[in-house]
Formats: C-alpha cells, sequence, structure tokens
C-alpha cells in the first residue's frame, strides 16, 4: 500500500490560506500558488493542479519534478525536499537505516574549471569528460527536468571555452564534448516536447561531429535523431538518418554498430521494408556478438536491449509469436532504475495483446506500464500510450479504453 506523505499535508495545512481567514491552504490554493511561483521564476506557464497536489500527498507520487519542489519549497517556507516528504525513487523514509542521499554540491568539474579559467586545462577536461558521459549514462533512468540544469551548465562553458584558442588536441576533445552533450540536450528536448528546440540541438551535435571530424560522433548523433523521428511517425526521415549513421559506423566499435544497426532494422520494419529490416537486424546480432569492452557512456547497447528492439521490430511487422518473447525477456533484464525504457517495452507487450485480439488485457498491461514511470513520463511514452489508445478504442469501443485514458489523462496532470 502506497504510504501517504503526511510531511507534505501537514505543511500545506499549517500554511495560512490568503482567501478564507481562518484556515489552513487548500490544494487548490497551494497548485494556484505554485503556478504563481514558477510563472514570476521562469516566465512560463504551468496548470498544475488540486488533483496533482493530492496524489502527491497520497504518496502516489514520491518526487515531483525538480521545478515544482522548488515552488513547494518556496510557497511552504521548507529548507529542504525532505521537509516535504520528498525523496527519489529508492531512498529510504525517515526512521529507516540511512544511506548518504544525493545534495547539491559543486561538480569537480567545476572546481578543476575554476582553478584553470581562461583555457580549458586537461584536467579540467578530464572532469568535465566524465560529468558528459555520466550524463548520458544517467539519461535513461532521470527525469530530464533533473538532467537539463547539467547540461546547460556545461554546454555554456564549453561553448566559451571555444571562443578562445585552445591547443588543437584539447579543443578536438571539447568539441567531442560539446557535440555529445547537443545530442543528450535534443533528446532532452524532445522529452519536453519542444521538437523545434531539438532539431537545433541535434544540427549542432551534427556540425561538432564534422568540426571534429568524428565519424563515430556523427553515427552516434544521427542515430540519437532518428529516436525523435521515429517516435514522431516520420519513419522515412528516420531511415535516411540511419543509413547515414550506418555508413558513418563503419569504424566504430561494436556496440555503436550494433546499436545503429538495430535502430535501421526497426525503421526499416515500420517503413514497410521487411527485407532491410532483416538484413539489419542480423548485422545487429553480429555486432553484439563481438563485444568484448564494458558499456559505458554513450556505448551502452547490449544483446538484452537489442532484444527488446529486436522485439519492437517484429511488432512492427505484426509478428507477435516471435515479439512476445523477445520483448518479455527484454523487461526482465531491463534495469528496474531505467523506467522510461521498462514503460515503453510494457507498451509493446500491451500492443501484441491488442495484435492477438485481447483489448482487455492490452488495456491492463498498458496501465501497468504507466504506473512504473512516475515523473520521468517523457513525450515519447505520452505519443506511444495515446496512440495505443485510439488503437484499443478502434477494435473494442469507449468502454474498454475508459481505464487507459483515465490513467493517461491522471499521469499526464502529474508532469
Amino acid at each position: 500500500m502506497t504510504e501517504p506523505n503526511n510531511l507534505l499535508r501537514a505543511a500545506r495545512e499549517r500554511t495560512p490560506s490568503r482567501v478564507a481567514p481562518g484556515e489552513p491552504m487548500s490544494r487548490r490554493e497551494l497548485a494556484e500558488a505554485v503556478n504563481r511561483w514558477l510563472w514570476v521564476t521562469t516566465a512560463e506557464r504551468y496548470e498544475l493542479d488540486a488533483h496533482s497536489i493530492g496524489r502527491w500527498e497520497r504518496g502516489a507520487v514520491r518526487w515531483p519534478g525538480a521545478h515544482y519542489r522548488a515552488a513547494l519549497r518556496s510557497v511552504l517556507s521548507a529548507e529542504t525536499d525532505a521537509d516535504l516528504g520528498f525523496r527519489p525513487a529508492g531512498a529510504v523514509a525517515a526512521g529507516q537505516a540511512l544511506t548518504p542521499a544525493p545534495v547539491t554540491r559543486t561538480e569537480p568539474w567545476t572546481i578543476a574549471d575554476t582553478l584553470t579559467r581562461a583555457s580549458i586545462d586537461g584536467v579540467a577536461l578530464d572532469h568535465m569528460a566524465r560529468a558528459v558521459y555520466g550524463l548520458a549514462e544517467r539519461y535513461p533512468s532521470t527525469p530530464p527536468q533533473e538532467l537539463w540544469p547539467t547540461v546547460s551548465g556545461l554546454l555554456t562553458r564549453l561553448n566559451d571555452a571555444l571562443g578562445h584558442p585552445q591547443p588543437q588536441r584539447v579543443r578536438r576533445q571539447a568539441v567531442i564534448l560539446l557535440g555529445v552533450l547537443s545530442g543528450i540536450a535534443g533528446s532532452l528536448w524532445v522529452d519536453f516536447s519542444r521538437r523545434d528546440q531539438a532539431a537545433a540541438y541535434f544540427d549542432v551535435a551534427e556540425l561538432a561531429a564534422r568540426e571534429a571530424e568524428s565519424p563515430d560522433l556523427a553515427a552516434w548523433a544521427l542515430a540519437t535523431r532518428s529516436v525523435d523521428a521515429f517516435a514522431a511517425g516520420d519513419t522515412r526521415s528516420a531511415v535516411t538518418l540511419l543509413a547515414r549513421a550506418e555508413h558513418e559506423a563503419t569504424g566504430s566499435g561494436p556496440r555503436r554498430r550494433a546499436w545503429v544497426s538495430a535502430m535501421r532494422a526497426r525503421a526499416a520494419a515500420a517503413h514497410g521494408d521487411p527485407v532491410t529490416s532483416a538484413r539489419a537486424l542480423e548485422a545487429a546480432y553480429r555486432h553484439v556478438e563481438a563485444i568484448t569492452e564494458p558499456p559505458g557512456g554513450t556505448e551502452f547497447f547490449d544483446l538484452p536491449r537489442l532484444d527488446g528492439v529486436a522485439g519492437t521490430t517484429y511488432l512492427l511487422l505484426r509478428d507477435t509469436a516471435r515479439a512476445r518473447p523477445l520483448l518479455t525477456g527484454a523487461l526482465q533484464r531491463r534495469a528496474p532504475e531505467d523506467v522510461k525504457g521498462r514503460a515503453l517495452l510494457g507498451l509493446d507487450l500491451a500492443e501484441c495483446a491488442l495484435v492477438e485480439g485481447d483489448p482487455v488485457e492490452a488495456g491492463q498491461v498498458a496501465i501497468a506500464a504507466l504506473d512504473q514511470v512516475g515523473n520521468a513520463l517523457v513525450e515519447p511514452i505520452v505519443v506511444r500510450a495515446r496512440a495505443l489508445s485510439a488503437s484499443v478504442n478502434h477494435v473494442a469501443g469507449a468502454r474498454a479504453v475508459l481505464k487507459l485514458d483515465a490513467r493517461l489523462l491522471e499521469a499526464t496532470r502529474a508532469r
């Protein structure tokens, strides 16, 4: 059973209402105060409502977005997130055995950078590289609003440094890091449902690959961009981008080549080209067999992930007999913290049930997939879930899709 967030409720109830003298602040009033604070501090409109406040107080969401937590700390006069009962997934509650929790701190790269300001010293650049590739590793398991401040800070510093003369080796490494950061930034803006902003960052990532004369970075940037095109239903662009990526990846390691080939197999299947899809999938498995180095940074692809992509590929070809076991196995082996990937695999399994003629199971599996996302509900998951809901409605009518639509609405309100 979900544990209520009594600290958040107590903080609200001891805050006086401004519209009803002598009464505590209501959930609706708190939501409106949060929206006002966010408008003043970010110049962006938010639509938090009393329903979302209620879900937080009931403990359905234990770690709201960073912008909401900051607003709540200000409105409710709290010093820390813990004072409001918020904790990230996996953290322990008060009274349990404690372990060191993540805290806001000055990152090592900023310290090293300060010591060597004006140009980038090799030590500072090494720290920046660790930070950049660490962001790439954290992307699958971290809500985008929590990654963006660090990504933005690193982009600003590297852009500033590249405006000054640098040794050739340092400049090339800095350009590569800027390219990786731009690709991550593009993915984050896709998650924020801002494809126009994402496209600009993807352009910069490709430009950085050309400037650094790095085919491997180009392959990664093109394949990363293709994920957005695929999610948006632009399969022609996805296929084109991945054909270019496969060409650029000729000299890359087997992890990169396996990932690019797998993405191409999936895009070709969606585009109605089963022959190219089969060839690319065969190549992906061949590359995976050649992997010897451990994963890290942007070199993350492995056999369980390939099985997941293969399952999606077969699903796109309407071959659920091959898709279902691959998707099930991939989901079982996917890390619990990779909530985005797990949700997409779950939605694919839901579609398997729909293709096999069971819309009730499809709705149940889809709801279970959405339940695990928490505050990492990104735009590709929303798009995928809405498409599935439309398919369920087309097959079974409004009654079968009602619960799924209600859960999707609840999830999107809490973003």
